[in-house]
C-alpha cells in the first residue's frame, strides 16, 4: 500500500490532492507526461509559513509553488525505502528542503527541481551512520534570475556507503547555481560522488559552480567525478574535487595543544563538515 501524506502535520494554507484529483483540477501542469506520484501538493500564491513539512515514511510527491511562495521541507527517514519528490516552483516562489538520514539499511532519495523566473531552492542533505544511502539530484532552470543552491555532507564509518549523483541544467539565462558537497570516510566505508553542470546555448551571464571535498582515514574509499558541458561563451562556470587524508600538521597542532588522537580525530571531522552542518541548521534548527 503506498503511503499519504499525514494531513495533520501539512501547515495550515497548504492542499494536499491524489494524484488522480490534481490531474483533473491541474489539466496544464500534467500535460504531455505521466505521473505516478502517491499525491500532489498545491502551494497558492504567496504562502509563507515558519511551520516545516516533514516526512518521515517512504514516499513520492510532486510539489506545486505558486508565484510567489515559500515552502521548507524536512525528510527524517525512520524506516528504509525510497523518498522522491518532483518540485515544481512558479515565478518568484522558494523552497528549503533539508534531509536528515541516519536510518539504518537502504535509503534512496531522489528530487527533480523545475525553477522558473527568480525562483529559489536551498537544497542540503546530512547522511550519517547509515547502511547504503543513494541520492540523485536534478536541478532544471528554466528562469532567468533563478537561483539554486545544493549542499550535503556524510560521515560514514565501518562499511557504509554513499552515492551522490548531481545535474544541474542550465537552461535560461542570467540565473546562478551552487554545489557544495563534503564528506568524511573512516574504516571500511565507501562514497562516490558525480556532480554535472550543463550549460545550454543561449544562456548567457549564467553563474555555476561546483566543488566536492572529502577527507579519507584508515582503508575507506571516496571517487569523485566532477564534470562541465558548456555551450555557450558569456558564462562564469568551475568545478573542483579532492581527496585526501586528514592534515598531519593540523593533527600535529591539536596533540600539541593537548589533545589525545581521538579527540583531535574528532575535532578534524567537526572542522571539516560543520560548513554543511551549519547551513542544514539554518532550516531544521533544533533537529541538529
Amino acid at each position: 500500500m503506498k503511503a499519504l501524506l499525514n494531513t495533520n502535520l501539512i501547515p495550515l494554507g497548504l492542499e494536499f490532492l491524489s494524484i488522480e484529483v490534481a490531474k483533473k483540477m491541474f489539466p496544464l501542469f500534467f500535460e504531455g507526461r505521466e505521473s505516478d506520484a502517491e499525491g500532489f501538493l498545491f502551494v497558492p500564491k504567496n504562502f509563507s509559513s515558519k511551520e516545516l513539512l516533514r516526512i518521515s515514511e517512504p514516499s513520492k510527491y510532486e510539489i506545486y509553488l505558486s508565484k510567489g511562495s515559500e515552502l521548507s521541507w524536512v525528510v527524517q527517514p525512520i524506516q528504509e525505502g525510497a523518498f522522491e519528490l518532483r518540485a515544481y516552483l512558479e515565478e518568484g516562489a522558494s523552497i528549503k528542503r533539508a534531509s536528515i538520514v541516519e536510518q539504518k539499511g537502504s535509503i534512496q532519495l531522489k528530487t527533480h527541481y523545475i525553477v522558473k523566473k527568480s525562483a529559489r531552492v536551498l537544497h542540503i542533505g546530512w547522511v550519517e551512520a547509515v547502511g547504503k544511502t543513494q541520492e540523485t539530484i536534478v536541478a532544471t532552470i528554466e528562469g532567468e534570475g533563478a537561483e539554486v543552491d545544493l549542499r550535503g555532507g556524510w560521515h560514514l564509518c565501518e562499511r557504509e556507503t554513499i552515492g551522490v549523483n548531481v545535474l544541474v541544467e542550465h537552461k535560461s539565462p542570467y540565473a546562478r547555481s551552487n554545489q557544495l558537497f563534503k564528506g568524511v570516510v573512516l574504516e571500511s566505508a565507501r562514497s562516490s560522488f558525480e556532480g554535472s553542470i550543463y550549460v545550454a546555448k543561449g544562456a548567457h551571464k549564467t553563474e555555476s559552480f561546483q566543488k566536492n571535498n572529502n577527507v579519507v582515514f584508515d582503508q575507506a574509499q571516496a571517487k569523485t567525478s566532477p564534470g562541465i558541458q558548456v555551450y555557450h561563451d558569456d558564462v562564469k562556470a568551475s568545478h573542483g574535487a579532492t581527496v585526501a587524508k586528514p592534515s598531519k600538521e593540523d593533527e600535529f597542532y591539536l596533540l600539541s595543544r593537548g589533545f589525545d588522537q581521538q579527540r583531535a580525530k574528532e575535532l578534524l571531522i567537526e572542522s571539516f563538515l560543520g560548513e554543511i552542518k551549519g547551513s542544514l541548521s539554518t532550516i531544521v534548527g533544533e533537529l541538529v
